[in-house]
């Protein structure tokens, strides 16, 4: 797909010379042509080669029944148009702490094969995840939660380099209280109940929201653990609004 464009040259005989393929050559490439005036031109429109062109070539000499005719063997080979060294990805997916984690870098252009690697300063990918640098997956098992911007270096065969900076974004697992219902109790018995959550960020601790009723009499609620215990000292039905939160973030 870039034109090309070279003369044969020929010496000796009669000046006059009259250029082809010999009848036991291969064909020109696809998109070539040979000019009796010894130019090979075009665009070649597919790869391949080498070639092994059997060149001939006549001179004038007929007029004094003295013409010659020889031939040569060229090698041609039509390679694939060079293109830019580029890093095609432009996000990275989000990963969750302490769950598998996998994707891979993208690059094209330049010459392979390619290596992949993060740039000297760059901030380390995230506890637990790592750099493939022969293929740019990026695989494991985060332990961390992170939003780092990374920067990343593509290098190929000829020592070329191109980088990008993408976020590996590592959430926590959402905080949710996992309790749907509590047990009854009984006026002046024993009352034990676990409320139970999932996710955060480090330590939980348990609360009742600002706007709800106290817990029946008796009865208390341990911030640490999130269990309900005691003895009431009188009936109730009332609903009441828990709260949980972890490090960073509330939630009812």
């Amino acid at each position: 797909n870039v034109p090309y464009s070279v003369a044969l040259a020929a010496s000796g005989g009669t000046p006059g010379y009259t250029w082809s393929l010999a009848s036991n050559s291969p064909q020109l490439p696809s998109g070539l042509a040979l000019s009796p005036a010894g130019i090979i031109s075009g665009k070649p429109s597919a790869t391949g080669g080498p070639f092994n062109l059997i060149i001939q070539v006549q001179d004038a000499g007929a007029a004094q029944g003295a013409q010659q005719t020889i031939t040569k063997t060229l090698a041609l080979t039509i390679n694939t148009t060079p293109t830019a060294l580029t890093i095609l990805t432009d996000t990275l997916p989000t990963g969750t702490i302490n769950q598998p984690y996998a994707t891979a870098l993208g690059g094209t252009g330049g010459t392979t094969p390619y290596t992949w690697g993060l740039k000297a300063g760059s901030p380390p990918l995230p506890n637990g995840v790592a750099l493939l640098p022969a293929t740019g997956a990026i695989y494991g098992v985060p332990t961390v939660t992170s939003a780092a911007a990374h920067t990343f270096i593509l290098t190929d065969a000829t020592s070329f380099t191109v980088e990008k900076s993408l976020v590996l974004t590592i959430n926590a697992v959402p905080l949710s209280i996992t309790t749907d219902s509590l047990p009854q109790g009984t006026v002046n018995q024993s009352y034990r109940a676990q409320l139970a959550v999932t996710g955060g960020t480090g330590a939980h601790t348990w609360g009742l929201s600002s706007n709800a009723p106290p817990l029946p009499s008796g009865l208390s609620l341990k911030a640490s653990t999130g269990l309900i215990s005691g003895i009431p000292t009188g009936t109730s039905t009332q609903a009441l609004t828990f709260t949980v939160s972890d490090q960073t973030t509330p939630t009812p």
